[in-house]
């Protein structure tokens, strides 16, 4: 053969392979994302009617809810054209379970997307669960869930904060461990953002709303509990047949003590939300791409689907908050990854 067309033969073969090497990279390419982890607040529970709380086996999202509002926005967004979304939130999960159900799928999506956005609302069911659901604690918890319970002969305010700051201790631990790993695993360009908590009686739930959705017995958002009707309204939030059976006393609470709770911020007691918020900032003053979103005051009265979980309208004013963390998170100097 004739050197010449050698030469070019083995050109062209080049180009060939070339040209093939750069579109499969490109078909390989990794596309942005946005990953939500959390709760049935995350889960969208309440949207359209949903009821439904997820399914940790499967992780599927309905597709419903306020992280589809915000990922309608970040698909807008200049270079999002092929933006992927995943929400492993799990209704009822708490911050064990968010780390124990949702980290390693969270893992494998990060490793999957280049530049990604990812919310984290993690701690609220702690709480909850501890104030709501007593047969669920171990023997030992019992007696702290009684000096948090107000109709109890028990209550005392500063040792229920002793005992409601171990659990928040905790919470932040299982949080931080849930940052750190995220920190390890994503791309340049990522960021965090850390939702709180909505408190359903401290933003006026209480007075007026209409009636919740049909639950095993009648309950209806406004009004104070009436065991006669077998209803109870936002003001006793954390009345619970359930508390009753076990320790013979139910859990009536107020806005005042809610509000404590997740805001309070003193020598002596901090808040779910302030810490929460607390640990955002301290990740961002370290260089890293972490803020808060606060929506303890975006959710007004009228926009409950059962006295806790929000409506459409409720969902769509978490949307504003998010997007307007989200867009803090683009104003961070220099954020990097771990």
């Amino acid at each position: 053969m004739h050197w010449k067309k050698f030469a070019f033969g083995v050109l062209a073969t080049a180009v060939i392979l070339s040209v093939a090497m750069t579109a499969s990279a490109k078909k390989d390419r990794k596309v942005p994302g946005y990953l939500a982890l959390g709760d049935s607040y995350t889960y969208g529970y309440g949207a359209d009617g949903n009821d439904n709380g997820g399914n940790p086996r499967t992780n599927e999202h309905p597709g419903f809810g306020y992280t589809d509002t915000v990922y309608d926005y970040l698909l807008d967004q200049k270079g999002n054209k092929h933006l992927e979304h995943k929400n492993l939130a799990i209704g009822g999960a708490t911050s064990a379970q968010v780390n124990d159900r949702q980290l390693g799928p969270a893992v494998d999506f990060l490793k999957a997307h280049r530049k990604t956005i990812i919310e984290i609302a993690s701690g609220g069911n702690d709480l909850l669960g501890f104030m709501l659901f007593p047969q669920s604690l171990p023997p030992q918890a019992i007696k702290g869930h009684l000096v948090c319970n107000m109709n109890t002969p028990y209550y005392d305010l500063a040792i229920c904060d002793q005992v409601l700051s171990g659990i928040i201790d905790r919470v932040e631990e299982n949080l931080r461990f849930t940052v750190d790993t995220l920190l390890d695993n994503m791309d340049k360009g990522s960021g965090i953002v850390l939702r709180t908590f909505s408190n359903a009686i401290g933003n006026g739930n209480t007075s007026s709303g209409p009636p919740a959705q049909p639950l095993p017995f009648p309950f209806s958002c406004a009004g104070p509990y009436n065991p006669q009707q077998g209803q109870f309204g936002a003001m006793d939030l954390f009345y619970s047949p359930a508390a009753s059976a076990v320790t013979g006393y139910s859990v009536a609470t107020n806005a005042d003590q809610v509000e404590h709770i997740f805001y309070s911020d003193t020598e002596t007691f901090e808040g779910l939300n302030v810490m929460i918020a607390r640990v955002a900032d301290e990740y961002a003053d370290a260089g890293y791409a972490v803020v808060s979103a606060d929506i303890g005051a975006t959710i007004t009265n009228g926009v409950y689907w059962d006295c806790v979980h929000p409506t459409d309208a409720g969902h769509d004013a978490i949307a504003l908050v998010m997007i307007d963390a989200i867009e803090e998170l683009g104003e961070l100097k220099k954020p990097h990854c771990k």
